[in-house]
C-alpha cells in the first residue's frame, strides 16, 4: 500500500443469468459484512445483467477480492477499467444499486440509484474522479436499454 492512501479498483462484468431482487439483496448482505471486516468499501451497481463495482480499501485486500471476483463463475467478461490510489475514500459506506426490471432499488442501506441520479456525481467535488466518469457512462448506457 502506498502510505495510508486508499486503493480503488473499478471493474465491469456480465452476469451469466439475470438477477432478481431477493438474490441481489442476499448477495449484497453477504458481501457487505465480509467486506466490512476487510476494511473494504465501495458501490455495486447492477442493471440488465451488467455489474459495475467500485472497490476501495487497502491495496492487498482490494486486489485479493478482485482476484476472487475474476474467478467467480456467476459472471464473465470481468474487465478492470481503472485502479489507483486516492487521497481519500469516495464511498465510505458500501452501497448497492440495482434495477432488475421489476422495481427500482430500495435497499435499507444507503443506496445509490443510477437511474435517478439528478444529484450524481456529487457537485461538491471540483474535479470528477474516474469512478464518477464510469458511473456517468454506465448510467448513460443503461438508459439506452
Amino acid at each position: 500500500m502506498q502510505g495510508a492512501s486508499p486503493y480503488q479498483l473499478i471493474y465491469v462484468s456480465t452476469s451469466r443469468f439475470p438477477w432478481v431482487t431477493p438474490d441481489l439483496k442476499t448477495l449484497f448482505e453477504e458481501n457487505h459484512t465480509r467486506n466490512a471486516v476487510q476494511g473494504i468499501t465501495g458501490i455495486l451497481i447492477y442493471h440488465d445483467r451488467q455489474f459495475l463495482q467500485v472497490i476501495e480499501g487497502g491495496d492487498v485486500p482490494v486486489r485479493r477480492l478482485f482476484g476472487k471476483i475474476e474467478r467467480d463463475p456467476r459472471h464473465f467478461n470481468v474487465s478492470r477499467v481503472w485502479d489507483g490510489y486516492l487521497h481519500s475514500r469516495e464511498y465510505s459506506d458500501y452501497t448497492l444499486a440495482f434495477d432488475d426490471g421489476s422495481e427500482p432499488s430500495r435497499h435499507p442501506h444507503p443506496t445509490l440509484n443510477p437511474f435517478e441520479l439528478s444529484r450524481w456525481p456529487p457537485n461538491h467535488r471540483e474535479t470528477r474522479s474516474p469512478a464518477d466518469e464510469f458511473l456517468r457512462i454506465f448510467r448513460r448506457i443503461s438508459k439506452r436499454r
